[in-house]
């Protein structure tokens, strides 16, 4: 698990050329699956730590990360972002958000194939420091 964390920081790093530090509570391990329904996890973001990675593994069947799509919707408003690929970074299925709203975000994780895909996923909230 904090395998999977580390490669999130890293990518994050690299791919958006920020350094990504991890909120102190941050929802790891949520089973879920595409099209039942149901939230497929939670993450809290404040003033603080406004950014949101989530961290896609374990998934069954295999698939494509450009076949999966990502939004964050808040709970006290029911505002949703927008839908985003995941992208595939070394194994580690990722997409991130940044300058959230301080607010309880539910993850709805969709499949754009056809059936279902299941599997787990890490919600880390954190903060954008700028590259120097």
């Amino acid at each position: 698990m904090f395998k999977l964390f580390g490669i999130a920081v890293v990518v994050a790093t690299i791919f958006f050329g920020l350094a990504v530090v991890p909120q102190v509570e941050a929802g790891y391990g949520h089973v879920f699956k595409t099209g039942d329904g149901k939230w497929d996890g939670n993450v809290k973001t404040t003033s603080t730590y406004n950014m949101a990675e989530v961290v896609l593994y374990n998934l069954k069947p295999n698939v494509k990360a450009s076949t999966l799509k990502v939004r964050l919707c808040s709970r006290s408003t029911g505002n949703c972002t927008n839908y985003k690929t995941v992208g595939d970074f070394e194994g580690a299925y990722l997409v991130s958000f940044s300058y959230l709203k301080p607010a309880t975000y539910d993850v709805d994780v969709a499949y754009t194939g056809s059936g279902s895909v299941s599997g787990k996923l890490d919600a880390i909230a954190g903060r954008e420091i700028p590259k120097n």
